[in-house]
């Protein structure tokens, strides 16, 4: 069996690295993850803040 072919085949031989790092998340725009850790910050909170509603029907 030919030397390289057996370091092809290994499981941990990651051959397409550089292609991974050109397409993955992170290289372009992030129109929507980019404002996710301030999101996660805030609890996911959506609506207005609660003193801008007025006041409270009870």
């Amino acid at each position: 069996m030919n030397p390289r072919t057996s370091f092809l085949a290994s499981p941990d031989y990651n051959w397409a690295e550089k292609a991974k790092r050109r397409k993955t998340t992170g290289t372009g725009r992030m129109r929507s993850l980019k404002l996710v850790p301030r999101k996660f910050k805030n609890g996911f909170q959506t609506g207005a803040p609660k003193g801008s509603r007025g006041p409270a029907s009870a």
